[in-house]
């Protein structure tokens, strides 16, 4: 029997694609063990369309925010004959396929869901006796009574042995979702609790049981204000007569989880990759720079907080402009503070697209002190571009406010390019006064 039937990075690579376009993808339909979800051009009646944002989601549909917040964890255990592993060369896309497909159980946003992997080589299926026997493997949260901080990778002694020529591997896959989404009559929640293998098998692409399945709510249905980021959390596995982050020895190989010593240092503020190399697509966390993270759908994401080396900041752009989004800092007297999310989550797609390949290097931090000019090269970008009309000239409120496109005029110091926007958005509102100059007064319309 066949122990997964779950698509590749084609699958992976074709929901960047559509997502990438402003089309969504559909969370709240399953599609079997062998699919990916659909893309759809609008999101099916009830359900609920979320943007792209730094918290690792793409536009999707998902179940509404209408349920008390749940914290829901379990694991998936597994195996596979090394020789006969697809995934044996990629664990970390088996996760993030995994994972997608988890997201589609429960109608859950992508970003609501944390994963991690632990897997291990064994002689047999069931293992022998003298095999390592996994007691629990869980994603904790940093306020968290039973968080254990990653540490440095500690090995057992004496359990140095020789293993079969062709010898399996037990695979665990952690999930934790923290969600207003999951109700108690949840079909994936249902799933999960009473579902059979076979069951798991069509649903999800992979020959797993469920075990530690914890679904705890607070009681509270208020949306939660906190923002908590990938570096808030992390995996804790146990071996039975071990310490918690322990390996049982050398022979058995353990992989994933059991380097989260070695992960945890790829999230530090000061941690450098170049992602321009490969357009933030990545695989793990360490092809992310500072702390960026690596989402289910293989792109970096995340924002880029300054770096801090003995007080002294290292990634700083300073401007005597307003500004209030995406990776830049304004740094006062004594105080540094960061933002919380992308500017171009506000830009509709179509126009996001033509300008983020332009502002990848400020977006992840390797460009900082040329930010300025690229946010010139922005401007003239979305006051050329006819599919960035309807971001410079929304309707509603922006009648009476900002829009997101004042974000790059705000840090452009050319003032040519300064004045060509503000007719711009004078040319939709005649009473438009310009967020980059010191009046309220009426500017002259162009000859």
């Amino acid at each position: 029997m066949a122990m997964s039937t779950l698509p590749g990075v084609d699958a992976v690579n074709r929901i960047v694609e559509c997502t990438g376009n402003g089309v969504f993808v559909d969370l709240t339909n399953w599609t079997g063990g062998s699919s990916l979800p659909n893309c759809v051009s609008s999101c099916p009646a009830a359900s609920e369309a979320i943007d792209y944002n730094a918290n690792g989601d793409r536009y999707s549909c998902v179940e509404p925010e209408t349920y008390n917040r749940t914290r829901l964890r379990f694991s998936l255990r597994t195996y596979c004959q090394a020789s006969k592993c697809r995934f044996a060369n990629d664990w970390d896309l088996y996760r993030q396929v995994l994972s997608i497909k988890v997201s589609e159980l429960l109608g859950i946003a992508l970003g609501e869901l944390r994963s991690a992997i632990l897997y291990w080589k064994v002689d047999s299926v069931p293992p022998p006796a003298d095999s390592p026997t996994l007691s629990s493997f869980f994603i904790a949260r940093t306020d968290e009574d039973d968080y254990v901080a990653p540490g440095s990778r500690r090995l057992a002694r004496n359990l140095r042995r020789r293993l079969a020529t062709d010898p399996w591997y037990l695979i665990y896959f952690a999930f934790r979702g923290d969600t207003q989404r999951v109700s108690p009559s949840n079909a994936g929640l249902e799933l999960l609790t009473n579902g059979t293998e076979a069951e798991l098998f069509e649903t999800l692409g992979v020959s797993a049981t469920v075990e530690s399945l914890e679904w705890v709510q607070s009681g509270d249905s208020t949306s939660s204000t906190t923002v908590w980021s990938s570096s808030d959390f992390s995996a804790v596995y146990q071996f039975e007569g071990f310490d918690s982050n322990t390996a049982p020895g050398e022979a058995h190989e353990l992989g994933g989880a059991a380097r989260a010593a070695d992960l945890a240092q790829c999230k530090e503020a000061c941690y450098t990759y170049n992602e321009v190399i490969d357009s933030s697509r990545c695989s793990t966390d360490c092809q992310c720079n500072g702390k960026r993270w690596c989402s289910h759908v293989g792109e970096c994401t995340g924002e880029m907080p300054p770096c801090r080396t003995d007080g002294v900041e290292t990634r700083t752009i300073t401007t005597t402009k307003t500004t209030t989004k995406g990776p830049v800092t304004t740094t006062t007297k004594g105080t540094t503070s960061t933002t919380t999310f992308s500017p171009l989550a506000d830009l509709s797609s179509a126009c996001a697209a033509l300008v983020s390949d332009t502002w990848r290097p400020c977006q992840i931090g390797s460009e900082v002190d040329a930010c300025p000019g690229i946010a010139c090269a922005v401007t003239s970008t979305l006051l050329s571009a006819s599919a960035c009309q309807a971001d410079l000239c929304p309707t509603g409120a922006a009648l009476t406010g900002t829009v997101a496109t004042d974000y790059w005029d705000e840090l452009c110091e050319n003032s040519a390019i300064n004045l060509e926007y503000a007719h711009a958005r004078q040319s939709c509102y005649p009473t438009y006064t310009s967020t980059t100059t010191s009046t309220t007064t009426v500017l002259p319309t162009s000859a």
